[in-house]
């Protein structure tokens, strides 16, 4: 059995996603520090841009301008806290 065919990948990132969901939500309820959650909603949005929207396809200029958003974004989110 192939595990690293492209339907087995997206398979992959699905369940990654699934568990990041979880463990945030579990995160909640907890005294947790607000950036490990933050940080993991970065991930997942990160899995979302490489594997739901393709951009591991799409030319590297547009895989850049995402991971830029996101880390600024983050940034933005995230400094505050400390």
């Amino acid at each position: 059995m192939k595990i690293a065919g492209p339907k087995h990948k997206i398979l992959l990132a699905w369940l990654a996603l699934m568990a990041a969901t979880l463990l945030s939500t579990n995160m909640a309820g907890a005294n947790t520090l607000a950036w490990v959650i933050l940080l993991t909603a970065a991930a997942k949005i990160f899995l979302i841009f490489f594997y739901f929207m393709e951009l591991n396809h799409a030319p590297r200029r547009y895989l850049l301008a995402a991971g830029a958003w996101l880390t600024v974004l983050s940034g933005i989110v995230i400094i505050p806290l400390f």
